[in-house]
């Protein structure tokens, strides 16, 4: 696709030899090819090897591995069959470079720890301040046409059994020879999720002969896991394809909930804009894994035996009013209601040239304190095994043996208010003012 193809271009379904021995790919099946004419997309859905050794001899091998490298993936090598997968990597680095095509081409390099806090709530890292933005590693264009070929492995060709019913999937098939190693590594608009089978000492499956594939089994799997692993609608489209069906009804649905919610006053979660003006977006870390992990901090504490940190009060907005007037309440429902000005007291025997003092002090509501961000979420990295390549198709050669990676959290997360800030003095005769919420620190 860098090198001016495109889903369309012909190919045909046979290759040359290559090396001293004469080394020739063969597809699933056996067999050298047909010599059949086919559009590109369909000798990657069908998993052709002939198709996909071919391509990476008249773009070059070296181009080949230039591409693993930008998309994150190390230690290929050039061989007559590396367009076959026949390097070992992790399962955890296959997904990751699979994801940059998912991401639009922008690099998504795996990692573990989105925030790390200590026991009082201080926020010491974020991964959405602290890590430059993802750098663009292949072009927006050549990324929608490769998620285009792939969804065609979903809908036409070998991973048929990865296909989901509410929205699109896209992904690649890989089997070698044995079988040893099968694969599925697939996306959505919003997960890439990896499945390998496989023993971890590189012996063939048992079974085998009985045609062990990555179409039929760990496709499958991916399919079972990806419907357990979206519990809302709320999927982005994949670059380059169309809108699915269902997510359109969704979205239109959504759409009527937040007029609904926006008439009636009730302020969104997400995408909301603070008093200053500034954007801010929910955290990507949940409310369910924040809980889990200050519970978890709680616990450790008290094994430990260290007393748990007192809560610090966040002070409300000043709001000018009368003396002895008790500031004023937010309404219910989460909508900040305007500040008004209550009517004072009544004053025995009070003279009628007595004018109430100009200068009054509002106490903070311990009620208005806002949580600061804190807490960490572990993601796991999957088991690991060899790779198939965006190319690689069944039958592809030797693989190695897996290996694991996974993410690791400090488990000090808590939650905390944030630290009192002396209000200031009011004039009476100002105007009301709305109520400054804080911003959150981090995810």
């Amino acid at each position: 696709l860098e090198n001016g193809c495109n889903p369309e271009t012909k190919v045909r379904d046979s290759s040359r030899s290559c090396g001293p021995r004469g080394w020739s790919p063969q597809n699933y099946g056996g067999g050298h090819g047909t010599g059949q004419s086919m559009p590109l997309w369909l000798g990657l859905a069908k998993s052709f090897n002939t198709v996909a050794a071919e391509l990476s001899f008249d773009v070059g091998r070296e181009k080949v591995i230039d591409m693993t490298k930008r998309v994150g993936i190390a230690g290929v090598k050039k061989s007559c069959s590396m367009a076959l997968g026949d390097g070992g990597i992790t399962v955890i680095e296959h997904v990751g470079g699979v994801a940059t095509f998912a991401n639009g081409g922008k690099l998504a390099k795996p990692y573990g720890i989105l925030d790390i806090t200590t026991s009082k709530g201080e926020l010491l890292y974020s991964r959405e301040r602290d890590e430059p933005s993802a750098p663009q590693v292949v072009k927006p264009k050549v990324a929608e046409q490769m998620n285009f070929m792939m969804q065609k492995v979903v809908l036409e060709g070998t991973g048929t059994r990865a296909a989901l019913d509410f929205t699109h999937a896209a992904g690649k098939t890989g089997t070698s020879t044995g079988p040893k190693d099968a694969w599925f590594v697939g996306f959505t608009g919003k997960y890439v999720a990896g499945v390998w089978l496989g023993n971890d000492d590189n012996r063939a499956m048992s079974g085998g002969e009985r045609g062990v594939t990555g179409g039929q089994f760990a496709a499958p799997i991916w399919n079972t896991f990806m419907k357990l692993a979206h519990g809302d609608m709320n999927i982005p489209t994949i670059p380059g394809l169309e809108p699915h069906p269902a997510l359109i009804a969704e979205q239109q649905r959504l759409a009527e909930e937040k007029k609904a919610e926006i008439a009636a006053g009730v302020v969104s979660q997400q995408d909301q804009t603070s008093p200053d003006g500034t954007k801010r977006t929910a955290s990507i870390l949940s409310e369910r894994t924040r809980l889990a992990l200050t519970k978890l901090a709680q616990s450790l504490r008290k094994a430990g035996g260290i007393a748990e940190p007192a809560p610090v009060v966040q002070p409300t907005a000043l709001t000018p009013g009368a003396p002895n007037t008790p500031p004023p309440q937010p309404p219910s429902g989460g909508a900040q209601a305007p500040a008004a000005v209550q009517p004072p007291l009544p004053q025995p025997e009070a003279k009628p040239e007595t004018k109430p003092d100009t200068k009054t002090e509002t106490k903070p509501d311990p009620k208005s304190g806002k949580r600061a961000a804190n807490g960490g979420a572990p993601i796991a990295g999957p088991n690991s095994g060899p790779n198939s390549g965006p190319n690689s198709g069944p039958n592809s050669g030797p693989n190695s043996g897996p290996t694991s990676t996974q993410g690791s959290l400090e488990p000090n997360s808590t939650q905390q208010l944030a630290a009192p800030v002396k209000p200031k003095p009011v004039d009476a005769a100002s105007a009301p003012q709305k109520a400054q919420e804080p911003a959150r620190r981090g995810n």
